[in-house]
């Protein structure tokens, strides 16, 4: 992988053409902007396909924002994502996700296993990855988001992005 950092007016990280060429080898893992500066972490996914699994998502859920596709929790209906199959054991999900507040309160999130709740979450303002255990039997799996308090007021509305999903066996 590698970061990209600017500051005092540089150029706003990669153009379109650079992101289309890096997007099918690399994810973005970090997206912070500070006062006069911004920084970017990007992972290979060669790196991560031979210990994880992709968690999929309908294409249709797919929403291109700052020339990133982000799975958008628009309001406080739940998104699934499309079935996985694991081997019975415990798994980690490797979640790369953001939110947009409104007066300061970002998304509060119900991240379900097969219809039932596995944790509440609070976004955050950038992209971060997040990790929660879970078992399985070996039976097929679904993950669900259901944002818990949308809003929108004096022009902020409140958004949950999911970015990236992947499922990692502990050993």
């Amino acid at each position: 992988g590698f970061w990209l950092v600017g500051s005092h007016n540089n150029p706003p990280k990669l153009n379109e053409e650079q992101q289309k060429a890096v997007s099918s080898n690399y994810i973005l893992t970090v997206d912070s902007n500070y006062f006069d500066s911004w920084i970017q972490q990007y992972v290979s996914v060669n790196a991560l396909t031979g210990k994880y699994t992709v968690v999929q998502f309908h294409k249709s859920l797919s929403f291109n924002l700052d020339k990133q596709d982000y799975v958008v929790l628009w309001d406080n209906n739940k998104v699934s994502s499309e079935y996985l199959m694991l081997r019975k054991g415990k798994y980690s999900l490797k979640l790369f996700s953001k939110g947009t507040p409104v007066n300061g309160e970002y998304p509060k999130i119900n991240i379900m296993l097969n219809q039932k709740k596995l944790v509440e979450y609070i976004a955050k303002p950038q992209v971060e990855q997040i990790d929660f255990t879970f078992e399985t039997d070996g039976s097929p799996i679904l993950f669900g988001f259901e944002m818990l308090n949308d809003f929108s007021a004096n022009g902020e509305d409140r958004n949950y992005f999911i970015q990236k999903a992947f499922v990692s066996r502990i050993e």
